[in-house]
């Protein structure tokens, strides 16, 4: 089960399937999300990526929930809750990844270190995390070991926040803009750059 020739129709046996030697998970088409958490022990990556338009779709748990060490590629991400949750203990990169119209919110940090870049993050929320509401991105207590870094990322049209923080990260060539309130909150330590370009906001 979970191998090319008997492919699973789902994401929904994923995280009992993966091993030390099998951590690799490609997404072909849209498929729908696991409702528990992804993650190997002892720090072993799992790489999850998308060919032929490749997306995952939540509807009462995250369309990506990681718990350890996890790298998506190429992937398309909504939920009816939160599109990405990665909670404390994970290490979370995403590459040309498209996190849309979540309506819980788009990405949730919880504690996580993290290594976003090129990826587009538009439409999502409002979300609610204890008193704190969000749309577009929320990082919630960055570890102090660790990345936490988000590089040339797209946030738009989200529903309040863009991009809230507990406290500050490393911000390069992310382009905030159209949040439906504030598109960065000051303590994220780092502003929007300007018009989208090579070096500002997620590339093609």
């Amino acid at each position: 089960m979970g191998t090319r020739a008997a492919p699973l129709c789902s994401m929904t046996f994923v995280p009992t399937t993966l091993s030390s030697t099998r951590s690799l998970v490609v997404a072909r088409g849209q498929v729908a999300s696991a409702n528990i958490a992804i993650g190997l022990a002892g720090g072993k990556l799992v790489s999850i990526v998308g060919q032929n338009a490749g997306a995952i779709t939540g509807t009462m748990a995250p369309a990506l929930w990681v718990s350890g060490d996890t790298y998506a590629r190429d992937l398309k991400l909504s939920s009816m809750t939160t599109a990405i949750l990665a909670t404390s203990g994970a290490t979370l990169q995403l590459n040309h990844v498209s996190v849309v119209n979540s309506a819980g919110g788009g990405i949730l940090l919880d504690g996580a270190a993290f290594d976003i870049r090129n990826t587009i993050v538009t439409g999502n929320g409002p979300g609610m995390s204890g008193a704190t509401v969000w749309g577009g991105i929320l990082i919630n207590n960055p570890p102090a070991a660790g990345p936490a870094r988000l590089q040339l990322v797209t946030v738009q049209a989200n529903n309040l926040v863009g991009i809230t923080c507990s406290a500050p990260v490393t911000g390069t060539g992310v382009l905030a803009s159209g949040n439906t309130g504030v598109n960065i909150a000051s303590a994220c330590g780092f502003t929007s750059c300007g018009a989208a370009s090579a070096t500002c906001g997620a590339t093609p």
